[in-house]
Parts: structure tokens; sequence; C-alpha cells
């Protein structure tokens, strides 16, 4: 029969893979074809860019639901559960000194990065309440990154010690077919900009109109 506690760690896994794809989905927009994605819409409506902020909220809020004791998936809580049930069918003689490690070096992390994480969610993005004294707070990718990256290994080393276990979390680096698509539309609308001023029948016509976003004259 699962736990509770068995069942929520199963969900902070759930949780650090969102996360990762998060982080991948933001940094594919940020790549080498950041241009080309902006160029496809014009400049004017960044769509992608609007996008990759709430991405980036998303993935505060995530990292938030494991990093705070208050929160039902609190990875800390979760392995100093296990640490201390009798019950836990350890790996190896080892697997209890090295879960209380990772609990220490959780503790770490809440302590370095939870003020920053905590200001963003309750000032920022879950309850901009126009009332309250709002800081400025800055939490770059690169640390973002690495806050993931960190509880994706103590994840696993909890995993592995408890359950003899562990998770690949790595997504391959490959940009979204959507992006790929927006990039070969903006190819396509450079080549055609100089044919515009011509006068051209059939299909060239129609794909003109189309990529003006207007109605083509035989439909």
């Amino acid at each position: 029969m699962v736990t509770n506690k068995e069942k929520k760690f199963a969900e902070v896994a759930q949780i650090l893979a969102r996360c990762e794809q998060l982080k991948s989905d933001i940094r594919s927009f940020l790549g080498e074809n950041s241009q080309i994605y902006r160029r496809a819409f014009n400049g004017n409506n960044d769509l992608l860019g609007r996008s990759n902020v709430y991405f980036f909220q998303l993935f505060v809020l995530q990292i938030c639901m494991i990093l705070f004791e208050k929160e039902h998936h609190h990875l800390r809580t979760l392995a100093t559960k296990f640490l201390l049930d009798p019950n836990t069918n350890w790996t190896n003689e080892n697997s209890k000194v090295e879960v209380g490690k990772a609990i220490d070096w959780l503790k770490e992390i809440e302590n370095e990065v939870g003020d920053t994480f905590r200001t963003l969610r309750d000032k920022h993005f879950a309850h901009r309440d126009f009332n309250r004294d709002l800081k400025d707070v800055a939490l770059s990718y690169e640390v973002a990154w690495r806050v993931l990256l960190n509880f994706q290994e103590l994840f696993n080393i909890i995993n592995y010690h408890v359950f003899n276990r562990t998770v690949r979390f790595e997504i391959l680096d490959r940009e979204p077919v959507e992006l790929k698509h927006l990039a070969r539309f903006a190819r396509i609308w450079v080549k055609l900009m100089p044919e515009w001023a011509k006068q051209h029948n059939g299909p060239l016509l129609d794909v003109i109109y189309m990529i003006k976003g207007k109605t083509p004259p035989n439909q």
C-alpha cells in the first residue's frame, strides 16, 4: 500500500519534470533564433516574449511548492519523514547518513534563495496586492536553473536511498516544432517582401495576401 508521503514524493518528481520542461521552453526562445521569432510576430505583438515571462512565473510558483515548509510537497519535510520512519527500507548501510546530508543541503538552499522566491510569489506573482510594500527582487535564469538542478539531484539522492531508483529529468535540447514553423515563416516573409509591389496571379498572390493577414481575392 502506497503511503501518503510516498504519493507526495512521487508528485515531487512530476513538479521537477514540469519545471524542466518550462526551463527548456524558456531557453528555446532565448536561443540563437530569438530575433527570427520576434520578426515572425512583426516585433509588435511579442506573444512569445510574454509567454516566456508567464513560463518563468509558473516556474517560480512550482519551485515554491517544494521549497517551503508549509507546502504539501515540501521536499525536506518528506525526506525527514522517511529518515524518521522505522519502516523505511534503506538501500544500504550508508543510506540514512546520505539522506541526512541531503536534508542539510535542502536547508541550505532554503536559507539561500527562500526570501527571493517567497517575495516573488507573495508580492508579485500570486498575490499582487497594490496596497502592499512591493520589494524589488531579482532572480536570474542562472540561479533559477541551478536551484532546479540542485533539487533534482537531491530528489534522486533521496529516491535512490529510500526506493533504490532514480529519475532522469533531462530533456533533449531541441526547439519546439511551433518555433521551427515560425522561423520558416519568417524566412518566407523576407523572401516575398520584394515581390509584394509586383503583379501576381494564382497561388502566389493568395500566399502574399495571407502573409499580409488579408483574404485572398479568389476566396
